[in-house]
């Protein structure tokens, strides 16, 4: 089919289903075999930029599920497949949807930006229901900063949710900081 896109597993010699881990160890391997400054291949330049390429697209799950979207879709662009295949091609794009990408807002104090901490926090659930999880924020975190976090999945998915944390510090003293209940828990805001 004319302007279909490589399959990017098979340049990395690697199964869909492989593990991220999988992905970055083929991708290494690649690279040292076919790098222009090592290769001694006529075409060794060109399969770097192949296999970088594939690399790029599947380094992220993020940016992985986006690929496999679209790789579903073209492998179904051919409009009689595309009636008799709706049903994978749903999965495929159901599949993008099962690692959302949120972001929380907190607000720490001073103290804790500096030498950092782990405190538990209430996660809003999709039911509308919360989840209780501990979050290690580091050390030296400034205002309005993101910090990307993998949380394992409640609903017993095989991969991690990502969230992000945005940092707000409060520099005001009171009793109890907003946001915190004196279980020392503390509510995230989206």
């Amino acid at each position: 089919m004319k302007g279909q896109q490589e399959d990017y597993y098979q340049i990395l010699g690697i199964e869909q289903t492989a593990s991220q881990e999988e992905i970055k160890r083929a991708f290494r391997t690649l690279a040292r075999q076919y790098h222009p400054d090592v290769s001694r291949l006529a075409d060794g330049g060109a399969q770097f930029k192949k296999v970088a390429a594939a690399y790029e697209a599947l380094k992220t799950d993020t940016q992985r599920a986006e690929y496999d979207a679209r790789h579903a879709w073209q492998q179904h662009a051919d409009l009689t497949e595309f009636a008799t295949d709706m049903e994978s091609l749903l999965r495929a794009w159901l599949a993008t949807l099962s690692t959302p990408l949120s972001t929380y807002a907190i607000s720490i104090s001073p103290e804790e930006a500096l030498r950092g901490n782990a405190r538990l926090f209430r996660l809003p659930t999709p039911r509308g229901r919360e989840r209780l999880i501990k979050i290690h924020i580091p050390p030296g975190v400034t205002d309005g900063q993101r910090i990307r976090f993998h949380v394992k999945s409640g609903g017993g998915g095989k991969t991690p949710d990502v969230m992000h944390i945005k940092i707000k510090i409060i520099h005001a003293q009171s009793s109890t900081p907003s946001g915190h209940d004196h279980a020392g828990r503390t509510t995230i805001d989206r």
